[in-house]
């Protein structure tokens, strides 16, 4: 059974490639999960758990905590306060079946069902004696002050703490016009007494029941929208507004199984709007370009499954954006400039094995324009010289001569707004690793036209043929010629004539060629379709990223979480991070894509190490 049997496109994301992600998250924002005092981002060293940070992190001394409130001390006068901190050590997401962590007896992973693990450490100041006795020495000091009123943070480098260990169940069901989110079970690990343990699990269990409604409402307003995705790096590449819904024709959607969660989706909406303005692609060109193996087994981090049906959308989408312009001139004594701009309509697609076939696509040609450049010799229309005549003396003609300049003739030809049919053709899409200057890595996707392609002209040769004849019967008509030197140019047409054919090379013959022209001198068939296997295969994405793909920004301001609202410390939450934080990034080591009879399916894996 295909991937897509019941949707346009279907995802599956794995747990273990979900897992690794956090961890890589957890080491390049810290702060993201370790709280405390201000103080400790001085000393963080002294946090219940060691914060596992990356390099870049420590490197551009970023703080390991977000900043809280400290604990006040209860009846102290003035106001004391002693340091505290929050860390959450460990997440993991576990899809049925259970593989990712133990379960405690107490809690099982039900089919249909994913898992969350957390690992938490709270820590509490507490001064040593020696500690306590030189800040009560202080608090004498200061109660001599008259009208003292300043808070006093109680310094000490010992915290006290313990651990927490949750574990909880849920299950989700997607449609149409269906968001259902449950939480069906809750442990938290070796919590004595137990009746503590009770008492704040069924607490828990409140609480989602009253707040999993209002997410669920939430959902539903988020998938009735039409969203823009991002702008590609290429600023030819495409616009892209996208509406998307889950699939009501499958029992469970997402469903949680095979150490997966798979969603299936359908396109309800897409538009693309992009357009190809330049012969040859701009921008840097890669140093190199590989097809990256894949070095992990099983099934892929994730998963992404186009349907036949599904891609028809996006290829009809797409095909209304495209456009291609190229301008060149050719020959020297003899020269030919032409400019065509064209772009695609119609058409339809099939997937076969490793490939797509493309047929009943047209090109509708905006512009056709071809001028030829002629050096026509010389032909000498009236002699130049002196007359004496009687009685009026010496009468002199400058003469006049046809073709004197280089190039003598221009012939334009316009045979825009035509339309011309392509045949049936097979393209594939390819994944790159590419390398460019400055060490920069990208994962690009390209389309690759399958050559030869073949197309149909129509009656482009006879048009042409056409015009030119016109040309040639009317030259005398387009020709500057002083009116005194009319006559004379009337009677040389036919040497005229003769001759510009002669300097053409054009036979009696002249559809051959015109034919021979496009055909042998321009090479328009083979021309157009190696320039777009160029500007797609080589030249231009369809999409593309960096390598290690950046999914948090870096930024000078803590991440306010509005949950935590009450326990940011109100003052140091909202000072500039100098130097900023540093951005988050994602190392990608694998992304393939393949095609069979039924749909085209994306897999891609993420990188243990950044």
């Amino acid at each position: 059974m295909s991937l897509t049997q019941n949707c346009d496109i279907y995802v599956a994301i794995k747990d273990e490639g979900i897992n690794r992600t956090i961890q890589l998250i957890m080491q390049q924002r810290p702060s993201l999960f370790n709280y405390g005092t201000n103080d400790l981002n001085s000393h963080p060293s002294i946090v219940c758990n060691p914060i596992d940070a990356h390099g870049s992190v420590r490197a551009a001394g970023n703080p390991l905590l977000t900043p809280i409130k400290p604990v006040p001390v209860v009846g102290s006068s003035p106001n004391s306060f002693i340091p505290a901190c929050f860390q959450i050590n460990d997440f993991k997401i576990d899809f049925y079946k259970n593989d990712q962590f133990t379960m405690p007896q107490e809690i099982s992973l039900n089919n249909q069902q994913l898992a969350v693990y957390t690992k938490i450490s709270v820590g509490l100041g507490c001064p040593t004696p020696d500690e306590l006795r030189s800040f009560l020495e202080s608090i004498k000091i200061y109660k001599r002050i008259p009208d003292f009123r300043r808070e006093i943070f109680i310094p000490t480098r010992n915290l006290n703490c313990f651990s927490l260990e949750f574990f909880a169940t849920t299950s989700m069901k997607l449609g149409p016009s269906l968001a259902k989110l449950s939480l069906e079970d809750f442990e938290i690990k070796d919590l004595t007494p137990t009746e503590m343990e009770n008492m704040i699990e069924c607490y828990v269990m409140l609480v989602a029941k009253l707040m999993l409604p209002q997410i669920e409402d939430m959902l539903l307003k988020e998938m009735v929208k039409t969203r823009k995705l991002p702008d590609p790096p290429d600023p030819s590449g495409p616009e892209i507004n996208i509406k998307i819904s889950p699939s009501a024709q499958v029992p469970n959607n997402p469903a949680s199984e095979d150490d997966q969660l798979k969603l299936f989706l359908n396109i309800d909406y897409l538009t693309m709007a992009y357009t190809i303005s330049q012969l040859s692609g701009s921008g840097p060109k890669p140093i190199t370009k590989i097809e990256k193996p894949r070095i992990r087994t099983g099934p892929s981090d994730m998963t992404v499954a186009i349907s036949e049906d599904g891609f028809k959308k996006i290829f009809q989408a797409a095909i209304q954006g495209i456009k291609f312009s190229f301008e060149d001139t050719i020959g020297s004594t003899f020269t030919i400039h032409y400019k065509i701009v064209g772009k695609l309509k119609g058409g339809s697609i099939n997937f076969e094995n490793n490939y797509m076939e493309i047929k009943e696509l047209d090109i509708f040609w905006e512009t056709f324009k071809i001028t030829f450049g002629v050096d026509v010799p010389t032909i000498p229309i009236i002699p130049s010289g002196c007359l004496d005549i009687p009685f009026d003396g010496t009468v002199c003609s400058p003469g006049y001569s046809l073709f004197t300049k280089n190039p003598d003739l221009s012939i334009p030809i316009d045979v825009s707004g035509f339309t011309s049919e392509v045949t049936v053709f097979r393209a594939n899409l390819k994944t790159w690793y590419t390398t460019y200057a400055g060490g920069i890595n990208k994962w690009e996707f390209h389309l690759d036209p399958l050559l030869p392609i073949q197309i149909d002209f129509v009656d482009l040769a006879d048009t042409i043929a056409d015009k030119l004849e016109d040309f040639l019967d009317n030259v005398i008509n387009i020709l500057s010629i002083p009116s005194w030197a009319k006559a004379a140019v009337d009677a040389a047409k036919d040497l005229i004539i003769d001759t510009i054919r002669a300097a053409l090379d054009i036979p009696s013959d002249i559809l051959a060629w015109v034919q021979t022209l496009l055909v042998d001198v321009l090479d328009l068939n083979d021309n157009i379709w190696k320039w777009i296997k160029d500007f797609f295969d080589v030249q231009v994405a369809l999409f593309a990223f960096e390598d290690p793909l950046t999914v948090l920004p870096e930024t000078d301001k803590f991440t306010h979480i509005p949950a935590l609202k009450d326990l940011y410390d109100p003052v140091a939450i909202n000072q500039t991070i100098n130097p900023p934080l540093v951005p988050v990034k994602l190392p990608i080591e694998y992304i393939g894509i393949e095609i069979n009879n039924n749909e085209l399916i994306v897999k891609a894996d993420i990188g243990a190490t950044i």
